[in-house]
Formats: structure tokens, C-alpha cells, sequence
């Protein structure tokens, strides 16, 4: 554990979080436009390996589409470019709390990004912070099966072909609180 703040701010710069969460957010921005304004179709290509593909699909759709702005379009985002494009949430969360030169946590990372966009423009979300820290707390404190494993088969052979029972599970814990996580600021 780091003891003083001067400590704990050179060992936020040395991991380069912000600088990733920077890049990150200019290349959505780059490619968003690209998109809207330019009219031009942009191919997204990770060579890392290391799913950053997935958070910039992401970010973009939610830049571009006021839908992903929402709490039910958040959750269908997530669903669709994470969940059934077989992200390994189990593999990369468990390696959160390991020393791992090569491990990003991805997720964690898109999260990121959305709450820095979120601050920046809290008027164009449906949803404030608190949104955020639920889908953060559930998904680090093991709360939900739906993020403890590595690829859709896995999900399947434990739901037995209903994987859509552990998906609304999961979103259902957390639009029982919905109210408590709408922008009173958001512009319809």
C-alpha cells in the first residue's frame, strides 16, 4: 500500500493508466468523427491482442448513438460488444489484484473511459456516476455469474441454453435501483 500522497501520485504515473484512458478516448473521438462527419466507413483492428478493439467499438457507439447513453442502452452495449462477443471477464478480473507486465484490464479500462466522457458531458447521459459504480462494484465483487467466465460456451453449459436468464439476472439487480441512477440533467 502506498503511504503518502506524493508516493501514490508516482505510482499513478508510472502505470500510465491516465495516459491509456487519454488514448483511448482520443481514437474513439477520432474514429466517432470519422463516422458522422466525414461519412466514411473505418475498419477497427487490435493487433495487441488485448481486446482494446472492444472498448473502442464501444466508446464509439456511445459517442455517436444517444441510445448507448441511456441505462437500457449501457446494459445492451455491454451485452452485445462484451458478453456475447465472449470477453473474458473472468480471466481478466481475476488477474486485477496480480503483478502482470502484460495484463490490461480492458473493461475496467472502457469503464473508465465512459465515466471521463460522463463527466465531460453530463448532460448527454441518461445516467449519472452511480450507474457506473453499480456496474463496477457487481462485476468486481463477484455478484453476478454472468462476469465469472471467459467465452458465451461457458455461460451456455452452465445455463443450459437459457443464457438470457443470466443476463437479465444480472441487469435486473440493477434496474431495480433505477431510479436512483437517473440524470436529473439529461437533455431529452
Amino acid at each position: 500500500m502506498v503511504k503518502d500522497s506524493d508516493s501514490f501520485l508516482r505510482y499513478i504515473e508510472s502505470s500510465k493508466w491516465l495516459n491509456y484512458i487519454q488514448s483511448l478516448v482520443r481514437a474513439s473521438r477520432h474514429i466517432a468523427r470519422t463516422l458522422k462527419c466525414d461519412k466514411n466507413p473505418v475498419v477497427v483492428i487490435d493487433e495487441s491482442g488485448r481486446d482494446i478493439s472492444c472498448l473502442v467499438v464501444s466508446l464509439v457507439q456511445i459517442l455517436c448513438d444517444d441510445y448507448f447513453r441511456t441505462i437500457n442502452g449501457f446494459a445492451t452495449l455491454i451485452n452485445k460488444e462484451w458478453v456475447a462477443a465472449g470477453y473474458a471477464f473472468q480471466q481478466s478480473l481475476m488477474s486485477v489484484n496480480k503483478v502482470d507486465s502484460n495484463f490490461l484490464p480492458t473493461f475496467l479500462m472502457f469503464l473508465d473511459c465512459v465515466h471521463n466522457v460522463l463527466v465531460q458531458y453530463p448532460t448527454e447521459f441518461e445516467f449519472t456516476e452511480l450507474y457506473l459504480i453499480e456496474v463496477i462494484d457487481t462485476v468486481l465483487g463477484g455478484e453476478s455469474e454472468l462476469f465469472k467466465f471467459n467465452c458465451p460456451k461457458n455461460i451456455s453449459i452452465l445455463c443450459k441454453g437459457n443464457e438470457s436468464n443470466l443476463v437479465n439476472e444480472f441487469w435486473y439487480k440493477v434496474w431495480k435501483s433505477k431510479a436512483k441512477y437517473v440524470n436529473p440533467f439529461v437533455q431529452s
